[in-house]
């Protein structure tokens, strides 16, 4: 029976000795391996296209995989977007700028083992006004806290001209996303996050950059 009892503490101490070493092994692979700087390779903003005139597209690529982050400022405001998709080529929409605004970007990529780096240069995105006919939005009343967090979607017409635009606007009423609306029907946004709208001739599915998706 001693002898039992020594054989089994025996073992114990040999596996309790191979587990240490084993994490102690693993431990020093980890920290060479966080170690490691990560790089942008490059890093390039584009507007989305002219059916979204304000929204754009970030592409960058890193040396490795990394998810993005970004910080932009209007110089009033300043909000900030988490992506959490790994990948060393991202091509992330940026939605939510105002009309008639310089806007300083700041990216800055996280690897798995949460080593950042920051674009040397922040981005410059400058957007445009709104079209001479766009209808005039007149905010009578705003309480954020009791609002659903996100963007409002609706459609607005120019009494004058009958021209009218899908758009969304912020907690304040103020313009971050719109696009020409053809027709009169609604518009409705899709469990992918693309909008469904009607037209004269056709039903199409439009992204949030503007593009047609299906029609």
């Amino acid at each position: 029976m001693c002898l039992l009892r020594l054989m089994k503490a025996m073992s114990s101490c040999l596996f309790q000795s191979r587990l240490i070493q084993s994490v102690t092994f693993g431990s020093i692979l980890a920290s060479a391996t966080c170690s490691n700087a990560l790089t942008i390779s490059s890093v390039s903003l584009l507007p989305a296209s002219s059916s979204a005139p304000l929204a754009a597209v970030l592409q960058l690529t890193t040396d490795d995989s990394s998810r993005v982050s970004v910080s932009a400022s209007d110089g009033t405001e300043t909000w900030t977007r988490d992506f959490y998709n790994y990948d060393t080529t991202h091509s992330v929409p940026l939605l939510g700028f105002k009309p008639s605004t310089t806007n300083e970007i700041t990216v800055t990529v996280y690897d798995q083992f949460g080593n950042a780096a920051t674009a040397s240069e922040p981005l410059i995105f400058i957007t445009g006004p709104l079209p001479a006919d766009f209808p005039r939005i007149n905010l009578l009343k705003s309480v954020p806290e009791k609002m659903e967090p996100g963007f409002t979607l609706f459609r607005v017409v120019n009494i004058n001209d009958r021209r009218s635009y899908f758009t969304m606007v912020n907690s304040s009423g103020e313009v971050v996303w719109y696009t020409a609306a053809p027709g009169n029907g609604d518009m409705r946004r899709l469990e992918n996050g693309d909008l469904f709208y009607p037209s004269p001739a056709s039903f199409t599915e439009l992204n949030m950059l503007g593009n047609t998706v299906k029609s």
